[in-house]
């Protein structure tokens, strides 16, 4: 029994010593190490705040989005002019505190925040704050404060067909339509084809194929539609016919062919194909810069 275990416990040592020995075995490879965030998020909703830093952040935001908040402890010094166009479609959805410094002995503060807006149709917004203000009495003076345009690395999309006379309709008779995004979208949605709508599927004749882009993005952002018989990522697809419209940061892409209409004796599918690419605002390595399929919709 005792040769037993001196056996044992002498190839229990002689592993040890061989993962010792070993590059690839060791305690520092074992535990992994954390990855340094470049940019600590100190809270990711406004309800973990400090109490002057949410104040802060949404009394800005309401000057974004043209709004009165209920802010009369918070005095913005320094007067901001929004440039934003429909502002009055957005409400808040959410912020984040991206840092926040305290100066106990001169009562002065620093916050650096990212305010999210959304509409009612899922559009989304965002800036970035940076902010200056003191602790007074029982107010908040905001000696300055910058807002700044914040875009999202990610996109989504929305597909509407819609018969090409209606479409085209817009530049000749309905050109009131072409005033905003909002009122495309609505126009879209209202003389799209539906479930409903089967006789129209029988015949061939001209579509029009509307993509809306729904999240607002920079100048050097690119969006392409692409008209394909597969539904691989990485196939852009037909696109030279393609046109784009550019609502003040959120696009619109459309194109118009000839085909019968989800025809169920057709043995090839047709798709549009709705793609993203983030503009000079990517921060990641270039080289994984890539178009991103953000829309895939069977038109065939």
């Amino acid at each position: 029994m005792n040769k037993i275990l001196k056996i044992t416990i002498s190839i229990i040592i002689s592993l040890f010593f061989i993962s010792c020995a070993t590059d690839n075995l060791s305690i520092s490879s074992l535990i992994q190490p954390k990855t340094a965030n470049k940019q600590p998020v100190v809270s990711d909703n406004i309800f973990d705040m400090p109490r002057d830093a949410y104040k802060v952040v949404l009394a800005i935001g309401s000057k974004i989005i043209k709004k009165r908040g209920n802010y009369r402890d918070v005095v913005l010094q320094s007067p901001y002019q929004s440039n934003f166009k429909e502002a009055a479609l957005f409400t808040f959805e959410k912020a984040v505190l991206i840092s926040y410094s305290d100066n106990l002995n001169t009562n002065s503060k620093m916050l650096k925040a990212d305010i999210y807006f959304i509409d009612s149709l899922k559009r989304k917004i965002a800036y970035t704050i940076n902010a200056n203000y003191l602790m007074k009495n029982s107010k908040i003076i905001v000696n300055n404060y910058t807002v700044s345009d914040k875009f999202l690395a990610t996109n989504r999309s929305i597909c509407f067909i819609v018969p090409a006379d209606k479409y085209k309709n817009i530049f000749f008779q309905k050109k009131d339509v072409l005033e905003s995004f909002y009122m495309l979208y609505e126009y879209a949605a209202k003389n799209a084809v539906t479930p409903n709508s089967n006789n129209l599927y029988n015949i061939e004749k001209n579509w029009a194929i509307l993509v809306f882009f729904m999240n607002r993005m920079s100048k050097s952002a690119t969006v392409q539609l692409g008209i394909g018989d597969n539904t691989n990522k990485y196939d852009l697809g037909y696109t030279k016919d393609s046109k784009y419209i550019n609502f003040d940061g959120w696009r619109v892409a459309t194109v118009v062919g000839k085909f019968q209409l989800l025809s169920r004796s057709s043995k090839k599918s047709l798709f549009a194909k709705a793609f993203f690419t983030p503009g000079k605002e990517y921060t990641k390595n270039i080289l994984t810069k890539a178009s991103d399929l953000v829309g895939l919709c069977k038109i065939k």
